[in-house]
């Protein structure tokens, strides 16, 4: 009858409603699910991150600045360390040269003027801090250099993982060289080791990393 089938259409559509009502509840809260699930780790692509980064043990080295590069002048900025020596007949002006270009690549990101770029001497018998900032002009005036007796520079680089010590082969040119770990350290602004770039070093990766660890890792979490 009509009656009957007026009944069935209500019944359809009641049961369309119904059902749509539920596919958007499901709907909803997948995209609920989806939009509350954690975000996947940050993942560098050249460095290696440091878990359960611990606060440096104490150390002072004499710096370009008429000061001295420590834990307490770390405060309030990120550093990026190299190691190495002005005689360095290659190694060290390359990588001085990409710190140079990874400062450039983060200039108007986030990252800006949060870094500062470090380079630590490791060759006191020849580099006078005079020697370092004329050295450091080349590449970025704007760099911080450091440099210290064997011992106090020991105080530093043991706890870095950098090695350095006389080669056996002399230099005619140069004199002496120096043997030193290549490896970019990146320092956190309560003085903790929280990455290591080893070489290769290529400026876009280095740039990409800093900015996301900076992002991801901010200095008062882990």
């Amino acid at each position: 009858s009509m009656a009957f089938k007026t009944i069935i259409s209500r019944c359809n559509r009641v049961g369309l409603a119904l059902g749509l009502a539920i596919l958007a509840l499901g709907l909803g809260l997948w995209l609920g699910t989806r939009s509350q699930a954690p975000e996947p780790p940050f993942e560098p692509r050249s460095a290696t991150l440091v878990p359960n980064p611990r606060p440096l043990q104490p150390f002072e080295l004499p710096d370009t600045r008429g000061g001295s590069f420590s834990p307490e002048t770390l405060d309030g900025h990120w550093s990026l360390v190299s190691f190495g020596y002005t005689h360095c007949p290659d190694v060290c002006p390359t990588t001085l040269a990409i710190m140079d270009n990874v400062e450039q690549k983060l200039h108007g990101t986030p990252a800006d003027g949060a870094l500062e770029m470090v380079f630590v001497s490791v060759d006191p018998e020849r580099d006078s801090l005079e020697k370092i900032r004329e050295y450091l002009a080349f590449f970025n005036p704007r760099f911080r250099g450091a440099t210290g007796d064997d011992e106090a520079l020991h105080r530093l680089t043991d706890q870095l993982g950098v090695l350095f010590a006389k080669a056996d082969e002399v230099d005619t040119a140069l004199g002496y060289v120096l043997d030193h770990s290549a490896h970019l350290v990146l320092l956190d602004p309560e003085a903790r080791l929280r990455a290591l770039f080893g070489a290769p070093h290529v400026p876009d990766q280095i740039a990409a990393d800093i900015a996301g660890i900076l992002a991801n890792y901010p200095a008062s979490g882990q």
